[in-house]
């Protein structure tokens, strides 16, 4: 079976850097305690401020969240040691390529397979919602979740 990836518009690009920094917050996943994703967006030169992506994420389907996914997807190019050169945020589908239509503004809708490429991790969830919030100026991706969640 192959499937195909259809990147979402989301356009804060994660950082490539082996020590680029990442929380994942697991909450319930609905509207009041949505997972939150905060991530290390690149940067054009090392001399500008770090930059956080805060991403909700809604799922109305309990525990359908994988961290450390090394799932493997025909017609997808890997490393050596199993991480994909092509970070991001993506749809999975079986033999079908989404063409983006449905997805405004940096919102993705409906319960879809998400597949999420950073320089460390990979995450693999099921979404009704995927929606970039804001992006912080912060020293780590914790700090940029505590100042996310004192606003």
């Amino acid at each position: 079976m192959t499937v195909f990836f259809d990147e979402l518009l989301i356009c804060l690009t994660p950082d490539s850097g082996e020590n680029s920094d990442f929380v994942f917050l697991y909450g319930v996943g609905d509207q009041c305690a949505p997972h939150i994703l905060v991530y290390e967006v690149a940067r054009d030169f090392l001399s500008a401020p770090k930059r956080f992506a805060i991403v909700e994420i809604r799922s109305s389907t309990p525990g359908a969240v994988e961290l450390d996914s090394d799932n493997e997807y025909e017609g997808v190019i890997y490393n050596e040691d199993g991480s994909m050169p092509t970070l991001g945020f993506f749809i999975v589908q079986d033999g079908v390529v989404k063409n983006g239509d449905s997805i405004q503004g940096g919102e993705a809708y409906s319960e879809q397979h998400i597949l999420i490429s950073l320089a460390a991790q990979r995450i693999e969830l099921l979404a009704d919602s995927v929606t970039v919030k804001q992006s912080l100026i912060a020293t780590s991706a914790r700090e940029a979740l505590g100042l996310y969640l004192m606003d």
